[in-house]
């Protein structure tokens, strides 16, 4: 008996060392755990720091770069603010020489009391323009498109009224169609010195000389419109501008077309700017058979209504459309 106790003993000390060194086990492997988990999580503190350095170091990086593209911007913005009031200013400069050497709409309604002008620029200055003359029983109107528009054709439009000043005052030329290729020559020898490949500027002009009941017309490109006892009359310019081309040995001709005033006739010379712009619902082109149905429509109202309908006409044809060029046109009755 006493045996069996001591056997009994001996398996409850075996038991109780075996759990012992078990219990001792699973306290190294839970702490080989921990320690690998410490590790585990220092090495992932220690990435997340470095990437959370790189993260902040590249931000930063990028805020002083953007900081430095922001001042050059600026710069950028500034030097271009100040490159565009300059340029405001010399198109302003560029407007007041303009106006000063081409007569104004107070001019034109003191020598054709019946009449108005709808003048209407794409840009601050133009390359349309008008031009009148007088002398004794003789009144010469000119409306001419020179090209380009804004300054280019500001300047154009310059020179051109001043070859017609020089042609027509001093040479006293007052025939339509040689004034014309007078002016042809002069503005070839002008631009011709300047240009390698033939000249590339000119104008599309419509000139009217008016001497009592007489009227003489000759045209480059642009028509003159009468409209008599309802009926349209188109005297239609030659298919040639003034300047163009690369030879200095053509001497271009143009054709002198007359007519008899009725009382009653009305008299309208525009540019190409009013039926080349586009609008509407299609967006098209307004075209010349509108425009010289709208002439007949309005020739009978009183000038003032007149320039009412022909600037409301191009301006709701227009829309939010862009305008395409210089518009100008000149009704008036002798």
């Amino acid at each position: 008996e006493q045996q069996k106790k001591n056997i009994a003993i001996k398996d409850a000390n075996i038991e109780t060392q075996k759990a012992k060194i078990k219990q001792h086990k699973t306290e190294e492997r839970n702490r080989t755990l921990q320690l690998i988990g410490a590790i585990i999580s220092l090495i992932l503190i220690t990435i997340i720091a470095l990437i959370s350095f790189k993260s902040y170091r590249n931000k930063k990086k990028a805020y002083k770069d953007l900081n430095i593209k922001n001042k050059k911007i600026e710069i950028q913005k500034e030097e271009i603010e100040y490159k565009s009031k300059n340029i405001e200013k010399s198109i302003q400069y560029a407007q007041k020489i303009q106006l000063s050497l081409l007569p104004t709409e107070k001019t034109i309604h003191s020598a054709y009391p019946s009449s108005f002008v709808f003048f209407q620029p794409k840009d601050h200055v133009s390359g349309d323009f008008i031009w009148t003359y007088t002398q004794g029983k003789k009144s010469i109107l000119v409306v001419a498109d020179c090209t380009g528009h804004g300054v280019p054709g500001a300047f154009m439009s310059i020179v051109c009224a001043n070859l017609l000043e020089r042609v027509i005052t001093e040479e006293k030329i007052t025939r339509p169609d040689l004034i014309l290729s007078e002016i042809d020559n002069r503005l070839k020898q002008s631009i011709n010195k300047y240009e390698e490949h033939g000249i590339k500027d000119g104008m599309d002009v419509a000139l009217v000389l008016i001497e009592g009941n007489d009227l003489s017309y000759a045209g480059a490109r642009n028509p003159l419109y009468i409209v008599s006892s309802g009926n349209l009359i188109t005297l239609k310019g030659d298919r040639k501008s003034i300047g163009y081309g690369n030879s200095m040995v053509e001497n271009k001709e143009f054709t002198l077309q007359n007519y008899t005033i009725k009382t009653g006739d009305t008299f309208y010379l525009s540019t190409d700017g009013y039926v080349d712009q586009r609008g509407g619902i299609n967006n098209t082109k307004f075209y010349a058979k509108p425009f010289r149905e709208l002439l007949i429509e309005i020739n009978k109202m009183p000038f003032i209504n007149q320039k009412e309908t022909i600037t409301e006409t191009f301006n709701n044809w227009k829309g939010n459309e862009e305008q395409m060029d210089d518009v100008t046109v000149l009704g008036f009755r002798i």
